[in-house]
C-alpha cells in the first residue's frame, strides 16, 4: 500500500479514535433470514456468484516453482492449477479426458507431467496429452484434441484467478478497479505459503465471511483472546465496488505520535480485511497474511467449508521463525474455531426456529451492509429493509 494512502486512512482512524466512535452507515439494514437458509438462494448464489466471477483460488507462492499443482475441490467442478517448466500458470478442470478420474490430489511439486492414476494417461503441465499407453486401443480417437480442458486463468501482483467455466472471459482490470493499486502495493509476489487448514462447519458460507465484516463483538465474544490487541466497535470502511475494505485499529495505533505523520505505520497497527467478491477474505496482519477462501460445502444451505491459508513476508529459515509462524497460524485457528464459529452454527440452528425473520445490521456495521447488499444486486433480488424506511429499497 502507497505511503500517501496509508497516511490518508491513518488520518481517518485517529478521527474515529478521537472520536470515540466507528464509520457508520445512513442507517440500519434489516437481512431476511431466508437467505442464509433457503436452498434455492444457495443454488443461485453458486450458479451466479462462484461459477461466473474470477474467483481468487490461490497466490503466487502456493504454486512457487515449474512444477508445482494444486488441486481445488470446493466448487462445483475440480479445479486443477499447475505451473509449467517456464514458469507459467494453467488452470484446468482436474478431470483425465479418458475416464474422468482426478489427475491431482492436493498439493504436489517437482512434476515435469501428469500422469492419471486410473489408465496412466500423462498430460504435460501445458494440458497437452503426451501419452497414451496401449495407444493401438485408441486409435479412432482424436486423441490431439483430448488434452486437458482449459479454464480462464491469470496471474496478477501474487494473486492466481480463475473462472471455473469454460470459455469465460477474464477482465480483471474491470473486475477488481480500484483495488488493484492496493493489491499491487502489498507485493504478494514476495510472501511465502506457510500452512493451509481445511476447517468445515454447519453454518451457512455468507454467515462464515460475516464474520470479519465488523468488530463490534471484539470486546465481548473475544475478550480474552484478542480483545487485548484489536479496538473493539472501532472500524473504517470502503466501498470497493463489489469488494470492500474495512480497517481495524489495534490498540497500538493510539500510541503514534498524531502530530507526526512520518513516523506512522498504518500497516503495523493496524488490521485491514479485504473482501475480494464474493467469497474471499484477505487479511492483512502486520507482518503476514491469512486468506480464508470459503465455499458451500457440497452445495449446502447451512454447511460451509473454508480454506486456511497462512503467508510469510520471507522464507522460513530457523526453528524460532517457524515456531512464531506456528504460534500465529494455532491462535487464528483457535479463535475462530473455538470462539467465532461455535456462536456461528449456534445461529444458523437459530435461524430455523422462526424467532426472527430477519437479522439487523446497524450503522456501526457498514461493512455488512455492503456485502449483503451486493449480493442482493448480483442475484438482481431488491434489497433488505432500511429500518425506518417507509418500504425496502
Amino acid at each position: 500500500m502507497q505511503q500517501a494512502r496509508q497516511r490518508q486512512l491513518s488520518e481517518r482512524i485517529f478521527g474515529l479514535v478521537e472520536g470515540e466512535t466507528t464509520d457508520m452507515a445512513p442507517a440500519s439494514y434489516a437481512n431476511e433470514v431466508w437467505t442464509y437458509t433457503d436452498p434455492t438462494q444457495t443454488r443461485r448464489e453458486i450458479d451466479e456468484l462462484f461459477m461466473t466471477r474470477p474467483l481468487n483460488l490461490a497466490l503466487t507462492s502456493d504454486l512457487p516453482n515449474p512444477g508445482d499443482c494444486l488441486s481445488v475441490d470446493h466448487l462445483p467442478i475440480p479445479v486443477l492449477l499447475t505451473r509449467d517448466q517456464k514458469g507459467a500458470v494453467h488452470a484446468f478442470f482436474n478431470v483425465c479426458r479418458h475416464r474422468g478420474a482426478q489427475l491431482i490430489q492436493g498439493r504436489v511439486s517437482g512434476k515435469r507431467s501428469i500422469a492419471c492414476p486410473y489408465h496412466a494417461w500423462g498430460y504435460g503441465l501445458d494440458g497437452s496429452l503426451r501419452a497414451v499407453p496401449f495407444e493401438a486401443g485408441f486409435e479412432d480417437c482424436k486423441l490431439d484434441s483430448m488434452g486437458l480442458r482449459p479454464l480462464p486463468v491469470e496471474e496478477r501482483d501474487g494473486l492466481i484467478w480463475v473462472i471455473p467455466t469454460a470459455d469465460a472471459a477474464m477482465d480483471l482490470d474491470a473486475y477488481l478497479g480500484g483495488l488493484q493499486a492496493d493489491i499491487a502495493g502489498y507485493r504478494l509476489q514476495d510472501y511465502v505459503h506457510f500452512e493451509t487448514r481445511q476447517i468445515s462447519v454447519a453454518m451457512n458460507w455468507k454467515l462464515v465471511v460475516d464474520t470479519f465484516l465488523e468488530s463490534y463483538h471484539i470486546s465481548y465474544l473475544h475478550k480474552p483472546s484478542i480483545h487485548p490487541i484489536i479496538q473493539s466497535n472501532r472500524a473504517l470502511f470502503e466501498d470497493h465496488g463489489e469488494h470492500l475494505l474495512t480497517v481495524y485499529p489495534r490498540w497500538s495505533f493510539n500510541e503514534q505520535p498524531r502530530g507526526k505523520p512520518d513516523e506512522w505505520d498504518f500497516i503495523k497497527h493496524t488490521v485491514m480485511v479485504y473482501i475480494l467478491f464474493p467469497n474471499t477474505v484477505m487479511i492483512v496482519q502486520g507482518d503476514h497474511l491469512e486468506f480464508f477462501r470459503v465455499y458451500p460445502e457440497k452445495g449446502e444451505t447451512d454447511r460451509a467449508i473454508m480454506d486456511v491459508a497462512l503467508y510469510t513476508p520471507e522464507p522460513i529459515t530457523s526453528d524460532s521463525a517457524k515456531r512464531h509462524w506456528q504460534n500465529n497460524m494455532d491462535l487464528l485457528i483457535r479463535v475462530v474455531c473455538t470462539e467465532d464459529f461455535p456462536l456461528g452454527e449456534t445461529i444458523q440452528h437459530g435461524f430455523h426456529s422462526g424467532a426472527q425473520d430477519a437479522v439487523v445490521f446497524g450503522r456501526n456495521e457498514p461493512a455488512l451492509q455492503h456485502y449483503h447488499k451486493t449480493i442482493r444486486s448480483a442475484l438482481d433480488l431488491p434489497h433488505g429493509r432500511q429500518m425506518g424506511a417507509v418500504a425496502a429499497e
